[in-house]
């Protein structure tokens, strides 16, 4: 028994050490990734703006980033990614979720250690509200 807990703990270590199983979606590298496309939506009135980045990685598979601008006004608002297995149909929301104050100009974005991989059989969207409670959603990758 002690040798089966130690090798599931080895076990549980070299998948963290690794990094996430193949196809799913999670915490991704930028680093072999280039720019491949910005899907964006205008909050009620244009004054902010959500985008979701994408970049292709060398493996095929998509690495996405959220942020959102100030078009001219001062607000609170806040800012998440929903990942989808069905496209779109279903999605686990509030993915990462930040809420910031936000001046004329400035920006806020998803840090980077929170990247979201858009691998097989995933979808992912940058959703978010700035001065009102009204969610608005980039179209999904």
């Amino acid at each position: 028994m002690k040798n089966l807990k130690r090798l599931l703990l080895i076990t549980v270590a070299s998948v963290i050490a690794v990094g996430a199983v193949p196809g799913s979606a999670s915490a991704y590298s930028k680093g072999s990734c280039s720019y491949r496309k910005t899907l964006s939506v205008k909050t009620y009135g244009g004054h902010a703006t959500v985008k979701l980045l994408v970049y292709r990685c060398k493996d095929g598979h998509d690495w996405t980033m959220a942020s959102m601008t100030s078009n001219g006004g001062d607000s609170e608002g806040a800012l998440w990614m929903d990942v989808s297995r069905d496209g779109g149909k279903t999605w686990k929301g509030l993915v990462q979720k930040r809420r910031f104050t936000l001046d004329p100009g400035d920006t806020a974005s998803i840090a980077n250690n929170k990247l979201q991989n858009d691998g097989p059989g995933y979808s992912v969207r940058a959703c978010g509200y700035f001065g009102n409670n009204t969610v608005y959603c980039t179209k999904w990758n």
